[in-house]
């Protein structure tokens, strides 16, 4: 029998890929994936397993209307501002002028509309074509969110063993795809408790095993333990990761990298200041304006043609964070990265609350942000400029480094094959 994998994202998820290639070793392995993904799945197949599209989806009139039934009048996450924000972001990032005034009005109706229908609902209505071989797999793994909701109701429906790896930090506020049936593995207990709160999934359903990104952290801290990291830059630096993928609120950020890095360069002038472009921010051309900052330097050769980034650049983005004085973001799992280092990680908080939603203040004060990180060490929260100069004028002050401990505690690091070995187990 054989082990399935239903992916979605799988040239951007460079984890993903490893985890399957580990398992792949010893066991054999069915890759599932939607028809419309198929070159960027195909473009990064991995030897030794097998790739079967998903042609379950039936699209009949009953059908079709239990989805638009789902869509309008789904059951949200309590952490509605997380889901809203993120939904115009997708919206943001459209070329169809046709598809983004359909989003925005879609998303207008859910805020209006009552929430009656859960996904529980729409698996058990939905009418799946059942056209996708599955007489195969022992157990189907997934990562959140859902990939095909007529697979995942055929899979229900049929009694499959089935679960679900919640596959970020910041997933168990902003989904709606979380079926009751299958068992759930997440990165840490305070994930589990996210899971628990914000989608009502009962307790014995979660286990904890780590997460699969983290894996990366491991390696680059057993290479720099063998003396095996060499440094990329040779001066001192604070370093930048933004986090905006957001056209609207890109120019936001930038602002900000432009305040900081002026500030840096009046108080501490033997530093420069590293920016990380965000990868998937597809016109990079809106950075250009900061590319003119004196003591401003670019790190942007990671990219590729794809979006995805190869393992050699993940761990040189781990070296740069390691060397630096300090890492500073808006809102990005770089920020609990760079605490498995012994760099200070500041999330920067100097937007002050307003009525808009799609604003920086939203971004920065999403929940699972609040929770992991503005919240979690006031030191490590910068809310106003003096609190950076105080940081330039005091970089050695070891409260600095609150956040990193807490965030070692809460989250375990374990190997790619250690997290492959719990997740199929069974």
């Amino acid at each position: 029998m054989k082990i399935a994998f239903v992916v979605s994202f799988f040239d951007l998820r460079n984890d993903v890929r490893k985890v399957i290639e580990i398992i792949s070793l010893n066991h054999k392995v069915v890759v599932f994936y939607k028809p419309a993904d198929e070159e960027k799945i195909l473009s990064h197949k991995i030897d030794n397993v097998e790739y079967r599209p998903i042609l379950d989806r039936n699209r009949t009139l009953p059908n079709m209307i239990r989805e638009q039934l789902f869509l309008y009048f789904k059951i949200l996450p309590q952490s509605r501002n997380n889901y809203f924000l993120m939904e115009l972001f997708k919206i943001s990032n459209l070329k169809n002028n046709k598809a983004i005034r359909r989003g925005k009005f879609v998303l207008y109706m859910q805020r209006v509309l009552p929430r009656l229908m859960s996904y529980d609902q729409l698996l058990r209505i939905l009418k799946p074509a059942a056209r996708t071989e599955i007489s195969d797999i022992r157990q189907f793994i997934l990562f959140s969110e859902m990939v095909d909701d007529y697979f995942m109701s055929r899979l229900i429906k049929e009694k499959k063993k089935i679960k679900i790896y919640v596959y970020s930090w910041d997933h168990p506020f902003k989904h709606t795809r979380f079926p009751s049936y299958p068992k759930y593995l997440c990165w840490s207990q305070g994930m589990k408790e996210d899971l628990i709160k914000m989608q009502g999934i009962p307790t014995s359903q979660i286990t904890v095993i780590g997460a699969s990104q983290f894996g990366y952290v491991y390696e680059f801290n057993k290479k720099l333990s063998e003396g095996l990291v060499q440094r990329t830059f040779p001066f001192e630096y604070v370093y930048f990761g933004c986090a905006l993928g957001i056209r609207e609120l890109v120019p936001s950020e930038l602002t900000i990298v432009k305040q900081l890095a002026e500030i840096t360069l009046k108080i501490r002038p033997d530093l420069k200041f590293v920016v990380r472009l965000y990868p998937q921010l597809e016109n990079w051309m809106m950075y250009d304006e900061i590319r003119k900052v004196h003591n401003v330097v670019i790190d942007d050769g990671f990219r590729q043609k794809d979006l995805s980034i190869k393992a050699d650049h993940i761990f040189e983005k781990f070296e740069k964070i390691h060397h630096s004085i300090a890492f500073l973001h808006l809102g990005t799992t770089m920020g609990l990265e760079a605490c498995f280092f012994d760099t200070p990680s500041f999330i920067i908080d100097f937007s002050c609350r307003g009525k808009e939603l799609l604003s920086m203040y939203s971004f920065v004060h999403q929940t699972q942000n609040e929770k992991y990180l503005v919240n979690a060490s006031s030191t490590n929260t910068l809310k106003t400029i003096d609190d950076f100069i105080h940081f330039l004028q005091n970089s050695n002050d070891p409260s600095y480094h609150n956040l990193n401990q807490m965030v070692k505690k809460q989250f375990h690091l374990t190997s790619f094959q250690e997290f492959s070995t719990v997740l199929i187990d069974d």
